[in-house]
């Protein structure tokens, strides 16, 4: 986002005062490639506040306002979430920075005359910081939290009442959820795949998925197919459809009529924890 909403929504939020407890079930582990065979059983119950805090006075999220803050599978409009208390444990692990007055991601890499600042998004330069200047590290970045609409590359975005976020706080239970109760219509599922990659998509994602949401023309969708998942969109031809992913390394599948072909909701959102994978913002830089 560009202009006004850049200033209007480039600050830090803290969670709000008195968070849901909300408990989602788990379906196991999804293939965004080739379908895999499917999991009949809940695997776990979530309550993504409980996930993805882990100590409430430093946990902190701003939505992605500038290119500074973009990266591999990190749009505008994204949540990052961060926490201001955590020391990172190697310099690769990618931090919240203050430079210039506008927040930066940025990870370490050492050099002869001191260290340099590297952004995940490769057109942004790097910083180099000498002997005896010092740079603001605000926090550790620790998840990304992307909204999806039925369109594609068309992401939710801020939501519609970003303004009450800003001012009472972020419960990540009803930002993903709703705060209308519908929470029983939604379920879990981990991802194991790369062919959704050109959505922000990648391994060890947690997928969120609501079941009663309505697909449109480019909606993602999970499908059980001959009683295997899969997350895919969907395209129609006269006598068969296609099962297509975003990655263009992955071919399409070809699903021909009478096959078994059953969709399971709707995707709408997607959590990356990326202290336990943070090199997925490592992966745009030149070796």
């Amino acid at each position: 986002m560009a202009g006004n909403d850049s200033v209007k929504y480039n600050r830090l939020m803290q969670p709000t005062a008195e968070l849901s407890a909300v408990e989602i079930p788990l379906y196991g582990t999804i293939k965004a490639g080739y379908p895999a065979e499917a999991y009949n059983y809940i695997e776990d119950r979530i309550d993504l506040n409980k996930r993805i805090i882990r100590n409430k006075s430093g946990n902190r999220c701003l939505w992605v306002t500038n290119r500074e803050l973009l990266a591999p599978g990190i749009s505008y409009g994204d949540l990052l979430v961060v926490d201001t208390k955590m020391n990172p444990t190697n310099d690769s692990v990618v931090c919240l920075y203050m430079i210039d007055g506008e927040y930066h991601l940025r990870w370490i890499e050492r050099t002869a005359d001191g260290i340099q600042l590297i952004s995940p998004n490769q057109d942004v330069p790097e910083i180099q910081v000498n002997e005896g200047e010092t740079i603001e590290r605000v926090a550790v970045l620790t998840h990304r939290l992307k909204k999806f609409s039925n369109y594609r590359r068309q992401y939710g975005g801020y939501p519609v009442d970003a303004a009450g976020y800003m001012e009472k706080g972020m419960d990540y239970n009803q930002y993903f959820l709703g705060v209308d109760g519908y929470w029983e219509t939604h379920f879990y599922l981990r991802v194991d795949g790369e062919s959704m990659s050109g959505d922000g998509i990648v391994k060890n994602d947690l997928l969120v998925v609501d079941k009663l949401a309505e697909a449109y023309n480019d909606s993602i969708l999970v499908f059980l197919i001959e009683n295997n998942y899969t997350l895919k969109r969907i395209v129609k031809h006269k006598d068969y459809i296609e099962l297509v992913g975003s990655n263009p390394a992955f071919p399409h599948i070809r699903v021909e009529k009478g096959t078994r072909l059953e969709p399971w909701g709707v995707l709408t959102g997607t959590v990356t924890e990326y202290l336990k994978n943070y090199e997925v913002l490592h992966s745009c830089r030149p070796k």
